[in-house]
């Protein structure tokens, strides 16, 4: 039988008179394929970086239908010199020892546990150790000639998948390990954050259960995503695999596997990991069970009593106050109530015993973590900036008891997240004050770098604006409370600025480093390639003792060269240019082959590596291209999407204005005077509209580099310093609504320009491939500033029209038509003139081939 499958047998029996038996009985026999042994290297699971006297703790698996006989490692070494790819060669010498597998009787599955003692190898730093492991079963191979058919059978033997473990220094895997511990302490960081936002969201859920009497379905959807990101959470602390838990005891593992002697290290990994896995037992599985049962209770509490619409909104067109029909509270549901509470019970002991633990661990905190907190810090104060503007389109312009019970829960849930935003900003405050006070007893350099932080968070005192902030939201008065909220932002943002100019490179610095990096590297290829070009000029030299003097020259220019390589990919690699500073070292590498073949006398070898090497240098420039352009991209995005979005925030300010604005004069004219409760109102709304007013002053400021854009917006400023004296003079009519109308329907304007540029698909270069011109970096692109000018002068034109048409030839101008005459004059002034200035720096721009001018501007 030489295939599986099922055979029978039978005998063949005559007697002496030549009988046989009719059916003679049949004998069944079946042949089953002997596979190969299965085997697997489950530890060490990825390659490795080791020191010379580590000893590595190997699991392998091994599966075989019938039987494992033996097991074995089978490794070779190689040096730092050798290419990776040829120390893989499947036909070099090899070495093995047998690994401890004893069994009685044949095993099919077995796990075998060893530990390898590198130190027996005499291994150096930069060695390669590249091995697997391999098993036999009891397969007895056969030699040619034992068959019928002569074929002959090898030993079934299996393999593993190879390892390479290369050697380093004991610093070397220090530093590694640090830099690992660091990286674990980042993500406890952001645990500890998100648990926080999760501990945010449920004290919302209580405030609304106890100041309202019951859930929304909103209320019920946050508990649900509350519910899922805890087990998130919980999954970042413990995972098998991913856990910062088992991360931290890996960690302590490959201290000891490399004999690293760091008791501090090991100190604060033990206390990490038992703290975690403390964290896991007690309190995570009691967070989920109460957040479980809160969830059923609501589910069960919004399907019994569906929230009523009357609560939220008021009916349309009308304007009652609450003195007249007082909102009437709902029986309260203790039961979610009580569950939520002892689940933000727990939430606060894990944010306690982490916050406590992180504190411990605060030498380990570098500038980098806090530019993250800040990052984080920004971004919740931007979330509560956000829900009081669009919460400020309901609320505005109204008192807070004249507001419905669920505009005033809130208002004041607003306020409390600002409240908690101003303590945690504060505790941001003290961890600088805590680094810095450390710096002073270890470092003047660390001194230095922090103090300019400190003396602008003291100076501008930000703690105290947001809860001052948070005061105002409770008074409903939110069009103070955006503006100082828009103020925080901007401080917040100048003190990360002071955070990246010491700790990371800004953009813009890395623009200018990469434009050096650049230049930099485009001479040290010049250079190259005249030094390629004098070698094919020696190669042609016959004389033999002239040529060997012109290489020994040209070997030493191209060492001076590798040193200058060198230097630059350090330079690189400092500014995580990673793939450029790969080609780098490649071009590097090639130059010490250009001197062992000019030292050797073979010039076409060397010319062929110095080819080599400019072409690794013309990849590099392209890596450090693409990344700078990348990154003006980036920012001009930035700056578009900011922009956009601050005046998309205004043109939804104003039309609250407006609206409120039309409904005082209706109730006005119906009236026929002003009641006290009105006069209260209008002074609310002047108020509002003056906060517009003094934040599109800060647009001009911001536009110096788009004078178009600015004057736009200072004709804005100007509709709306007309529209806020009306008010103040307690007029509503037509003449207000048309300076709010002018303001926003100008603002609309600016805005449709914004994205007009935003939305324009890029062109293409007449051969069909994407053209080469790159996105500027200026604010706002001069394309768009033209037009805009063309929207204003279109827009001058008519006012014009209008003047000449009102003006009587006969008679002479009145004063109020002299001062429109004079206005109109200086408008067409001021058009012409940034007209003339926009032309020149396009013409500028054009020729750099930066944005070309379109045939027509729509």
């Amino acid at each position: 039988m030489t295939e599986p499958g099922t055979y029978s047998y039978w005998f063949d029996i005559e007697n002496d008179q030549g009988f046989r038996p009719p059916s003679p009985d049949r004998y069944e026999i079946t042949a089953v394929l002997d596979a190969l042994p299965e085997v697997f290297l489950e530890k060490p699971d990825t390659d490795l970086q080791v020191t010379p006297d580590a000893q590595i703790p190997l699991v392998i698996a091994i599966r075989d239908d019938l039987g494992i006989a033996s097991a074995l490692i089978r490794y070779q070494k190689s040096s730092r010199e050798e290419s990776l790819s040829r120390a893989l060669r499947t036909d070099r010498p090899t070495e093995t020892f047998p690994l401890g597998f004893q069994s009685q009787q044949p095993a099919t599955d077995v796990i075998i546990n060893e530990n390898w003692n590198l130190a027996e190898l005499s291994l150096k730093e930069g060695d390669r150790i590249i091995f697997r492991a391999e098993a036999t079963d009891f397969f007895q191979p056969i030699i040619s000639g034992e068959t019928e058919s002569g074929v002959k059978t090898d030993p079934h033997t299996g393999s593993s998948i190879s390892r390479v473990l290369t050697i380093v220094s004991p610093d070397y895997k220090s530093n590694e390990l640090v830099n690992r511990h660091a990286q674990l302490l980042e993500e406890l960081t952001r645990v500890l954050k998100d648990q926080r936002l999760l501990n945010t969201e449920i004290k919302d859920v209580q405030h609304q259960l106890e100041r309202v009497g019951q859930a929304r379905t909103q209320e019920l959807d946050t508990i649900k995503q509350v519910e899922m990101d805890q087990k998130r959470v919980a999954s970042q602390l413990a995972s098998p695999r991913t856990g910062l838990e088992p991360r931290a005891k890996e960690l302590l593992q490959e201290l000891e596997w490399n004999r690293i002697q760091d008791p501090g290290m090991q100190q604060r990994l033990s206390e990490l990991s038992t703290e975690l896995s403390r964290l896991n037992q007690e309190l995570f599985p009691q967070i989920q069970e109460q957040m479980t049962q809160a969830r059923k209770k609501l589910q069960s509490s919004v399907d019994q009593a569906p929230e009523s619409k009357d609560d939220q909104k008021p009916a349309a067109g009308k304007q009652k106050s609450t003195d007249q029909a007082p909102a009437k509270k709902p029986d309260r549901d203790t039961e979610p109530l009580e569950a939520l509470t002892r689940a933000e019970q727990g939430q606060r002991q894990v944010i306690d015993r982490l916050g406590t633990m992180l504190q411990s661990l605060s030498q380990w905190q570098k500038t980098r973590d806090l530019v993250s907190e800040l990052d984080e810090q920004i971004a919740q104060q931007s979330e509560i900036q956000e829900q009081t503007t669009e919460l400020a389109k309901r609320t505005i312009t109204r008192s807070f008891s004249n507001l419905n019970l669920q505009d005033q829960a809130d208002l004041e849930k607003l306020a409390s997240r600002q409240e908690r935003q101003s303590d945690q900003f504060k505790s941001f405050r003290d961890l600088l004050d805590n680094i810095q006070a450390e710096s002073k007893a270890n470092s003047q350099t660390d001194q230095f770098e922090k103090q300019a932080a400190l003396d602008f968070l003291r100076k501008q005192s930000l703690p105290e604006k947001m809860r001052q902030t948070a005061d105002r939201l409770k008074q409903n008065q939110v069009g103070q409370a955006i503006q100082e909220q828009q103020q925080i932002q901007e401080s917040m943002q100048k003190l990360k600025d002071i955070f990246e100019n010491q700790a990371e490179e800004s953009p813009d610095q890395l623009i200018k480093k990469l434009k050096q990096s650049e230049q930099e590297l485009s001479q040290l290829k010049q250079k190259q390639q005249d030094l390629l070009q004098k070698l094919k000029t020696a190669s042609q030299d016959t004389n033999k003792s002239e040529l060997k003097k012109e290489l020994e020259q040209l070997a030493k220019q191209e060492q001076a060269l590798k040193q200058q390589l060198d230097q630059l990919e350090n330079e690189l690699q400092k500014l995580s240019l990673h793939r450029a500073s790969d080609s780098v070292r490649r071009a590097s590498q090639r130059l010490s082959k250009v001197n062992d073949s000019l030292s050797q006398g073979q010039t076409g070898q060397a010319e062929q590596e110095m080819r080599e090497s400019l072409d690794d240098l013309e990849q590099a420039q392209r890596e450090l291209a693409s990344r700078r352009q990348e990154l003006e991209e980036t920012l001009a995005f930035e700056e578009f999407t900011k922009l956009e979005s601050e005046i998309e925030s205004l043109i939804e300010r104003q039309q609250a204005v407006i609206t409120e604005t039309n409904r005082l004069e209706t109730v006005r004219k119906e009236r026929g005077r002003w009641s006290r409760g009105q006069l209260k109102s209008l002074r609310q709304l002047a108020e509002a509209e003056r906060d517009l007013q003094n934040q599109t002053q800060t647009f001009v400021d911001k536009m110096a580099a788009a004078p178009v854009f600015g004057l736009a917006i200072r004709k804005v400023r100007d509709q709306l310093e007309i529209a806020v004296i009306r008010l103040e003079e307690r007029l509503t009519d037509e003449e207000t609504l048309a300076a709010e109308t002018g303001a926003q329907d100008r603002l609309k304007e600016i805005l449709a320009i914004l994205k007009y540029r935003k939305s324009t698909p890029n062109q293409e270069s007449g051969d069909g491939s994407p053209s080469q011109q790159q996105m500027p970096t200026d604010q706002i692109p001069l394309v768009a500033q033209l037009r805009l000018l063309k929207l204003l002068q279109e827009e001058l034109l008519q006012q014009t029209t209008r003047f000449n048409e009102s003006v009587d030839q006969q008679k002479e101008l009145t004063p109020e038509q002299q001062e429109l005459r004079k206005r109109l004059s200086q408008d067409q002034a001021d058009l012409a003139e940034l007209s003339q200035e926009l032309m020149s720096l396009f013409t500028g721009s054009q020729s750099d081939e930066t944005e070309p001018l379109p045939e027509t501007i729509p």
